[in-house]
């Protein structure tokens, strides 16, 4: 049971981030592909700058993604790369740096195609609603290993 709980609570504090980025791919995506009408109303329900949206229809790079330069996207990658790891030490009994790498890893690569299964298809969610998963995420995660001290 300590090791089903220590799993799913690193899953939980690795989503954030990859909420992130998936998110941030399917608006690049949308902006490429979608409807100008929907893609203009996206951008004002979500207080993103029309001139910054408009450099991702241009530049499809990282850089100009809006939803990659919310404040929250370096707060969700902190807790993926260092909070990630409390559970994965208590269950790996590998070396250190291996742990690490595994972790560096997941937060960068794995996490992103998990949260591309887990998100309903043609959905991007809001500012709102990634805020508010995100901290889900993260609460779930440290709750799911306090309890897993129970075991």
């Amino acid at each position: 049971m300590e090791k089903f709980l220590l799993i799913c609570s690193f899953v939980a504090l690795q989503n954030p981030f990859g909420l992130f980025r998936d998110t941030a791919r399917r608006f690049e995506n949308f902006a490429k592909y979608g409807s100008e009408d929907n893609f203009l109303d996206y951008c004002l329900k979500n207080n993103i700058d029309l001139h910054e949206a408009t450099k991702v229809k241009l530049n499809m790079n990282n850089a100009n993604n809006p939803i990659l330069r919310l404040p929250l996207v370096p707060i969700s990658m902190g807790v993926s790369l260092f909070v990630g790891l409390l559970p994965l030490f208590r269950l790996l009994t590998w070396d250190w740096y291996f742990i690490v790498l595994l972790n560096i890893a997941f937060t960068f690569i794995i996490s992103q195609i998990f949260a591309f299964i887990i998100t309903p298809r043609m959905k991007i969610y809001s500012v709102s609603q990634l805020y508010l998963r995100s901290l889900v995420y993260v609460v779930s995660g440290l709750i799911l290993y306090g309890i897993s001290f129970l075991f």
